[in-house]
């Protein structure tokens, strides 16, 4: 398990809903 990938994902769904509710 890389901490690194775990975080890097987080931080991609994160933005992927900040946008998602920026849009809607």
């Amino acid at each position: 398990m890389d901490l690194a990938v775990e975080l890097g994902n987080g931080v991609s769904r994160a933005f992927e809903a900040l946008t998602l509710a920026f849009i809607l």
